[in-house]
């Protein structure tokens, strides 16, 4: 009777330990507002400097808003000072590039150096359109979340969460298609015993991670549009 007690008493303890794992998962993968659902896109493009603000929550009503920040500005400018500092010290070390470690010549070297440029002015130029004209970004999030109060008093309840999840996926799928990429180039060049210098590493890395998140950003959007085309062609 006793070992049956002790069994039992295990289990609901396992339960109970596991309730909370469980609400925190479910907590991760749910979501019922707009911005909620959008709230780990935005900390990855924050963190990167793509956006100056963030989305927050409320302690006591549990809301999530938009948060503005002078170090989103900060962050954004000093990503770009960095990109320009390493660009330089590539330009400077006889252009290099992973493709110089393969073939090099006059038509490489010409090459390298236009690569180098044309990848110096497409970060530029998406930071530069992140940063200055901002508010158009967050217009664009107050349009859908007054588009989706109005579908819901006809009736049409927007399943946050499913955006959350392709947020999610997409997110993972480009950091693993990333960094799949960028180990496989730099494990061919040490395997011939070559070692790039650092700031080859960061341009060649964060340069492809930075065009990934303006991906999932778009694909995301791209996604928010979809599903209300489909949810009021179904009501209607």
């Amino acid at each position: 009777m006793d070992t049956k007690k002790d069994i039992s008493v295990e289990i609901e303890l396992n339960t109970m330990l596991q309730h909370p794992f469980r609400r925190r998962v479910r907590r991760w993968f749910t979501a019922k507002q707009l911005y909620e659902s959008l709230r780990p896109l935005f900390h990855v493009t924050y963190l990167h400097g793509l956006t100056s603000f963030y989305i927050c929550s409320d302690g006591k009503t549990g809301r999530r808003d938009i948060k503005k920040s002078w170090f989103g500005y900060l962050n954004g400018i000093a990503h770009i000072v960095v990109y320009s500092v390493c660009y330089t010290l590539t330009i400077r070390n006889n252009c290099e590039s992973v493709a110089s470690y393969f073939f090099r010549s006059r038509i490489t070297y010409f090459g390298d150096l236009m690569q180098i440029v044309s990848g110096f002015i497409g970060v530029t130029v998406i930071y530069l359109t992140a940063i200055i004209p901002k508010h158009r970004l967050e217009q664009c999030l107050q349009k859908f979340h007054t588009m989706d109060l109005q579908l819901h008093s006809v009736g049409i309840k927007i399943m946050y969460s499913k955006v959350l999840r392709y947020s999610y996926a997409v997110m993972i799928s480009m950091m693993l298609v990333n960094f799949g990429f960028s180990w496989g180039t730099f494990a061919v060049l040490y395997s011939s015993r070559t070692q790039p210098t650092w700031a080859l590493h960061f341009t060649f890395m964060v340069q492809h991670t930075v065009i990934a998140i303006a991906i999932t950003m778009f694909s995301c959007f791209t996604y928010l549009v979809e599903m209300r085309f489909v949810m009021v062609n179904k009501k209607i």
